[in-house]
């Protein structure tokens, strides 16, 4: 089935979770950007109750936030429920250009593109910074990202390791500009420290060759050049396309970082060390 996006509403959006007396709370705030010369509307997704309690939690940032109620908020709450993973919370972050805010270079072919240094200065200098200052937060911080999405989170790990503990990279355009970010990666690589990350690929085997092969492609050079703090895994997922992968990649990313993760399914009531952008 493929998925139909859905337009984010501007402003304090109503309660769309009840459970008994909890709810789960979603707003859309305006961050004014210095880095980027504008304002940028992003969508916040508190978990429930969380004004009722006094838990701290991992932040999922989730790019393509457009598309955040129709597969983040579903999938969350239902792997939340059953324990599988903890309470997070959501910001999901649209975007007015997508492919300059997701590409980290520029090329003729595609006009516009290369404002992915930018967009992740944002990410790492003013929205994160805001979300910890605002929100019961923990240093536990996970970047998902589809098709230019997901080349932008591969491009956020090996920009900065220790931004993110996870990233969720599905179906990315990874050969993007002669296989740029496998050669910054090919350079950082030798100079990682010995940080846990975790990276999650993924593709759908009815894919164009640009996803799928260039997908296992990438993942063999991990094979041999990955260091081994990095745990990474790449999935092709039978029968499905580019759009219809979305969701299962998803999902299965966050089950298995978090599965194996320190964070665990449930929160925690102290707020925990903070981890600055850069380490």
């Amino acid at each position: 089935m493929r998925l139909i996006w859905r337009a984010m509403a501007i402003g304090t959006l109503s309660v769309i979770v009840a459970c008994g007396e909890l709810t789960a709370q979603a707003v859309t705030i305006s961050i004014p950007s210095e880095v980027l010369g504008t304002v940028r509307d992003v969508y916040v997704r508190l978990p429930l109750g969380y004004e009722m309690r006094s838990d701290f939690y991992p932040v999922l940032y989730f790019t393509d936030g457009e598309a955040i109620d129709r597969i983040a908020v579903p999938i969350v709450d239902s792997l939340a429920r059953a324990e599988t993973i903890p309470e997070v919370i959501l910001v999901g972050i649209p975007h007015e250009d997508r492919r300059s805010d997701l590409t980290p270079t520029a090329l003729q072919s595609r006009p516009g593109s290369g404002g992915g240094e930018e967009f992740f200065r944002f990410i790492a200098e003013e929205l994160i910074p805001h979300i910890d200052a605002t929100y019961r937060t923990r240093p536990t911080r996970v970047l998902y990202g589809h098709s230019l999405g997901g080349l932008f989170a591969a491009y956020a790990m090996v920009r900065d390791p220790g931004l993110f503990a996870a990233y969720i990279a599905s179906s990315p355009v990874i050969a993007w500009d002669d296989w740029y970010v496998r050669e910054l990666a090919d350079a950082r690589f030798s100079a990682w420290d010995d940080r846990s990350l975790f990276l999650a690929l993924s593709a759908g085997s009815e894919e164009e060759p640009r996803f799928l092969d260039t997908g296992k492609e990438f993942a063999a050079w991990l094979e041999q050049n990955a260091p081994e703090s990095l745990r990474w895994s790449f999935r092709v997922y039978d029968g499905e396309d580019h759009m219809s992968v979305w969701p299962h990649s998803f999902r299965d990313g966050l089950v298995e970082f978090f599965s194996q993760s320190e964070a665990g399914p449930a929160g925690v009531a102290e707020p925990p060390q903070t981890l600055s952008p850069e380490g």
